[in-house]
């Protein structure tokens, strides 16, 4: 890193279309009252004027499918080193510590599962996600998203006239992680928590991803399941939207064999302690 922390790190967001530009002010707040300082940029198609005002705009012409990202993200963000956010992601802590990561690294992201819809040799490749992207500005980062857009463009003109979103860009985005070459580093599950699906977070969430109204207030008291934790307690927290609620944070009182499960680890918790101390 250079003399000056940080100086060079910053947090880009791509908005085209009103939509997408008031989901990303509403991440923006999250940054300024997680980070504040931390250098902001957004890529969109007209002038930014509503408050919170990014410290970079870069204005490109409107790109409705993922191409946004292939096309835009490496070539127009201002940074050294980039933190790409997508507009429905909320920021829950400090994310400084995330660059130093690209003092031995290109990229990094994070894998969800088995990437079945690319080529047969990269049937078992993990899943990208590519709602959040650590990047610098190394010459091997620019060979992922060189290959990215290739194989990106190659599908959507597969995919022409199928719908205006066009189709996901992840699995281009594994074929170019294979053939690039570059340094890759998986992030973990708290760094990016997915609140569409189960996850078990090993500390507090640092980037919170999804549309749910009230995610800060989840993202919270998951904070709140750390700086509570005693030693009894097991060190991960649960989250299983598909029950609507957190565990053991706001576990509903429908789920009986969860709260059965819970207070059965804390008595192994407690009786194991006590042998150690015992002994």
């Amino acid at each position: 890193m250079s003399a000056t922390p940080y100086s060079e790190c910053g947090i880009t967001y791509i908005a085209f279309g009103n939509r997408f530009q008031e989901e990303a002010r509403r991440s923006i707040n999250s940054v300024r009252r997680q980070v504040p300082g931390l250098p902001i940029a957004v890529i969109a198609d007209s002038p930014w004027t509503t408050d919170p005002i990014p410290d970079f705009f870069v204005e490109r012409p409107m790109v409705r499918t993922f191409a946004s990202k292939t096309d835009y993200l490496f070539e127009a963000t201002p940074f050294q080193r980039t933190l790409y956010l997508d507009t429905d992601t909320v920021l829950a802590r400090d994310c400084r510590p995330l660059f130093d990561l690209l003092d031995d690294y290109d990229m990094g992201l994070r894998f969800v599962g088995p990437d079945t819809r690319g080529e047969t040799r990269y049937l078992f490749h993990p899943h990208p996600h590519s709602a959040v992207l650590l990047f610098s500005k190394s010459e091997a980062a620019g060979r992922v998203f060189q290959e990215w857009k290739k194989n990106y463009d190659t599908a959507l003109a597969n995919d022409a006239g199928k719908g205006p979103s066009g189709p996901s860009a992840d699995s281009e985005l594994a074929t170019a992680i294979a053939r690039s070459g570059a340094r890759i580093v998986p992030l973990a599950s708290h760094v990016l928590w997915n609140a569409v699906e189960p996850e078990v977070l090993y500390a507090p969430p640092v980037i919170c991803h999804g549309r749910f109204p009230d995610i800060e207030r989840h993202a919270a008291c998951l904070q709140a399941r750390w700086r509570d934790r005693n030693a009894n307690d097991p060190l991960q927290s649960v989250w299983l939207p598909n029950v609507g609620g957190l565990l053991p944070n706001g576990m509903r009182r429908s789920d009986p064999f969860l709260a059965v499960s819970l207070a059965w680890q804390r008595l192994r918790n407690t009786l194991a302690a006590r042998k150690r101390t015992d002994a």
